[in-house]
Order: C-alpha cells, then sequence, then structure tokens
C-alpha cells in the first residue's frame, strides 16, 4: 500500500528483456530505508524490490505487469517516480495507492494555468467509469485530484512542487502514462453492479 506522494526519482540504467518478463536496474540516490523483498511503487507499480547493489535497485516485472502497464515500452535512461510502501504510523498525505495500474492512457494536453500545468489524459472507458469530479487518481503513482472529466478523457492540476519532485516535469504530449483509479470508486461500482444498479 502507498499514499502517491513522491519524494524520489530513479533512472533506469538497465533494462533486460526475455520471454518471461522483464528485468530493470535503477540508479537512486536515496534509497529510502528499504531492503531486499520489499514492495517499491516504481512509476506507481508495485514491485518486488529483488536486490539491492550500492545504489542500484534490480526488479523483475512478470508478463502479466509488462502487459498492462507502460513498462511495455520501458527505455534505458528513463526517469521513474520511486515511493517504498507505506509503514505503521505514516501520514496518509494523498490517498491510499495499491500500485496496481488500471489502464495506460496518454497523454493529449499540457497547458500553463497559472503556476501549474493542466495535463489532460485520454484513457479507455474502463478507467473512466470509475473517474468521478474532484475524485482521486494516481498517475504515474503520484496522487493527484480529477479538475475536469469528459466521455473520453479527464484533466489534472500539477503545482509547482509536484512537478519538480516527480517526472512530471518531463512529460510531452504523447507520452503513456500508468492509471490507477481511486480503489473506493471501483468498491462502489462492484457494489452497484451487483445490485443491478
Amino acid at each position: 500500500m502507498f499514499k502517491g506522494i513522491i519524494y524520489n526519482m530513479g533512472i533506469i540504467v538497465e533494462v533486460l528483456k526475455k520471454s518471461e518478463g522483464i528485468r530493470i536496474k535503477i540508479c537512486c540516490d536515496d534509497l529510502l530505508d528499504i531492503k531486499e523483498g520489499d514492495s517499491i511503487a516504481v512509476d506507481g507499480v508495485c514491485l518486488t524490490l529483488t536486490k539491492i547493489e550500492d545504489r542500484f535497485l534490480f526488479f523483475d516485472i512478470m508478463n502479466e505487469t509488462v502487459s498492462l502497464t507502460k513498462f511495455k515500452d520501458v527505455k534505458k535512461n528513463e526517469k521513474v517516480n520511486i515511493e517504498r510502501s507505506l509503514k505503521l504510523g505514516d501520514t496518509i498525505d494523498g490517498h491510499f495507492v495499491s500500485g496496481h495500474v488500471d489502464c495506460v492512457g496518454t497523454i493529449s494536453e499540457i497547458k500553463v494555468d497559472g503556476f501549474a500545468k493542466i495535463i489532460t489524459i485520454i484513457a479507455d472507458d474502463s478507467c473512466l467509469k470509475q473517474i468521478v469530479y474532484k475524485g482521486s487518481v494516481a498517475l504515474n503513482g503520484i496522487s493527484l485530484t480529477i479538475i475536469n472529466i469528459n466521455d473520453k478523457s479527464f484533466s489534472v492540476s500539477i503545482i509547482p512542487k509536484t512537478l519538480e519532485l516527480t517526472t512530471f516535469s518531463l512529460l510531452k504530449i504523447g507520452d503513456p502514462i500508468n492509471i490507477e483509479v481511486d480503489m473506493f470508486s471501483k468498491y462502489i461500482q462492484k457494489y452497484l453492479e451487483n445490485r443491478g444498479l
């Protein structure tokens, strides 16, 4: 379990693609008080840390995860958001994030609004029907609030501090982005479906 508040980024320095999945090596300056076997969110995807070597973190990504996330197009030298899992007693500054990506969206617009940036993402119907105005969403692992939604896309507003601490400052139109909708929205939708509503 995570909260979607990013304090650290890493750089993918090695990508090894095999038939059974992908192994990535990430250089990370702050190891975040983590150990082998821990769950780490990498761009919002919950991965198991298989090895630590100096400042390098190693992860094995199984084919199921590759197929459902933007890791299908992962590249060397790509920057990623890193978040360690929650510990008992941690504050919840964002919202509850499981690290299980629901779909991959595409950035369709980036515009400046005062000191903030508004980013619009095209997403699948399966994701959009679970997203609500002023609700929470995790994008590449970052907890954000929905400021607009229509039948094809939704928008979020990014403050300068978030741009500074995350990979959002590097995003471009056309880039893929991992989307995890608020888990409470999923539970409510499932409840309504089971009730035939």
